[in-house]
C-alpha cells in the first residue's frame, strides 16, 4: 500500500495529473488541485501560529468563546479544553508539543486556557458538547485525585441550565 492510500501523505499536483488521466477525466483536475490547497493553506497557517507555542492559540479561543452565545463541541478523544484542569491541558499540551515538534510552552496556554473557562459562569451563554461515553463518564480516578478531576463540570456547573453533555455511539 502506498503512502497515498494510507494517508501518510497528501498527493502532489503530479499525483493528481496522473489519477486524473487514469480515470479518463481530466476536467475534474481544478477542482482536485483547488480541494488539496485549502487543507494545506490551513495546516501552514496552524504551524505558523503553533510554531511560537500554543499561548496564542488558546488566547484566539477565548476571544471566540467571548463573542459566542451558544457554543458547541464535539470530541471523540479527550476531555474538550472548556472542561479540562489544570493537570489535564498541562499534560495535553506537552504532548501536543512533543507530537507536532513545536514550542514545548506548557504554562501559558495552560492560563490562558483556565481564563477561557471563565465563560462557563456568564449566565447568557449556552454549551453544548457531545462525546464517547468514557469522556461523559469517565471511570473514577484514585481518590486523591478527585477533587481536581474536572471542576468546570461541578454540581453548580453542570446540571444548570445552558449547560448540557451527551455521549455519541450506542
Amino acid at each position: 500500500m502506498s503512502r497515498l492510500q494510507a494517508g501518510k501523505q497528501t498527493p502532489t499536483h503530479a499525483d493528481l495529473a496522473a489519477w486524473v488521466a487514469a480515470a479518463a477525466r481530466p476536467d475534474a483536475l481544478p477542482e482536485l488541485k483547488g480541494r488539496l490547497t485549502g487543507p494545506e493553506t490551513t495546516y501552514r497557517a496552524w504551524r505558523r501560529q503553533v510554531a511560537a507555542g500554543h499561548r496564542a492559540r488558546q488566547e484566539q479561543a477565548t476571544a471566540e468563546t467571548d463573542a459566542t452565545q451558544v457554543i458547541r463541541g464535539v470530541e471523540t478523544a479527550r476531555i474538550p479544553g472548556l472542561f479540562q484542569t489544570p493537570d489535564y491541558a498541562r499534560h495535553t499540551f506537552a504532548a501536543a508539543a512533543e507530537f507536532h515538534r513545536t514550542a514545548r510552552d506548557v504554562d501559558d496556554p495552560v492560563r490562558a486556557r483556565m481564563r477561557r473557562q471563565q465563560a462557563l459562569d456568564e449566565p447568557d451563554k449556552t454549551f453544548r458538547f457531545l462525546g464517547p461515553a468514557p469522556l461523559v463518564m469517565p471511570r473514577l480516578p484514585s481518590p486523591s485525585r478527585l477533587p481536581s478531576r474536572r471542576p468546570a463540570c461541578s454540581p453548580g456547573r453542570c446540571g444548570v441550565p445552558g449547560r448540557s453533555a451527551g455521549r455519541g455511539g450506542r
